[in-house]
């Protein structure tokens, strides 16, 4: 597996917000965590790139441990995080957002690959290449995200919500666009509260209920309407 957790804990303020998950990625997939708020999806990605240190438990990346890697050393290793809210620079223009990006690379060839492949990935990003951030709209500014995380041109996209805030034809747009990535080659865990998309583009599906994984495997229509019921309602 390119990915894989082994019985991770993680706790804020003495709340246990993960309880001993164990879940795993092989390279080329796309595996969907889906979940309510506070089920620990966000939580997870969190750790896996370093932005929280789990309790105990391990995060392996192509067999090396992630734990106790500081943020930007996880990035370098391969992991390539867009995060819930986007985590853009409103102040700076999508060029320098993207170039942001590049510290992870060090062939010029490649970045100047990379960034034809987000352009043409969104050409609306190519038309405001030097307009600020935060006068784009909310899915050009999902659109910057993910074109900041491919430039990191990592060995796995995390995605953090992804559709949140958007309108239905983008978050289409933007489903598609995740589709795309992974078959190119690109591994994604994604984490998405729009349970039926998520699961409508996934290899396979984790659901998170609590800090626990209630259900793991590929779904078909009818067995997600009773895992959703589980994961929401119960």
């Amino acid at each position: 597996m390119i990915l894989e957790i082994q019985d991770l804990c993680v706790s804020y303020g003495g709340i246990r917000a993960l309880h001993g998950i164990s879940l795993g990625i092989e390279e080329g997939e796309i595996v969907s965590v889906i979940g309510a708020n506070g089920a620990g999806k966000s939580t997870t990605l969190r750790a896996i790139s370093g932005l929280i240190r789990p309790e105990s438990g391990d995060i392996r990346l192509d067999g090396q441990s992630l734990i106790g890697l500081p943020p930007h050393a996880i990035a370098r290793l391969g992991v390539s995080h867009v995060p819930e809210g986007r985590g853009i620079f409103y102040n700076l223009s999508v060029m320098e957002n993207l170039e942001l990006a590049t510290t992870a690379q060090t062939r010029k060839r490649k970045v100047r690959h990379l960034f034809e492949h987000v352009f043409e990935l969104f050409p609306r990003l190519a038309e405001r290449r030097k307009q600020l951030a935060g006068t784009l709209s909310g899915g050009e500014q999902q659109m910057l995200a993910i074109g900041r995380g491919l430039i990191m041109g990592g060995k796995i996209m995390l995605l953090d919500e992804p559709s949140m805030g958007l309108a239905p034809n983008l978050v289409t747009m933007i489903f598609e666009t995740i589709l795309r990535l992974n078959r190119e080659g690109m591994t994604i865990l994604l984490v998405e509260q729009n349970a039926y998309k998520a699961a409508s583009i996934a290899h396979r599906v984790y659901a998170l209920k609590t800090g626990e994984i209630i259900f793991s495997g590929s779904t078909e229509q009818e067995d997600l309407d009773e895992i959703l019921h589980n994961v929401y309602l119960q």
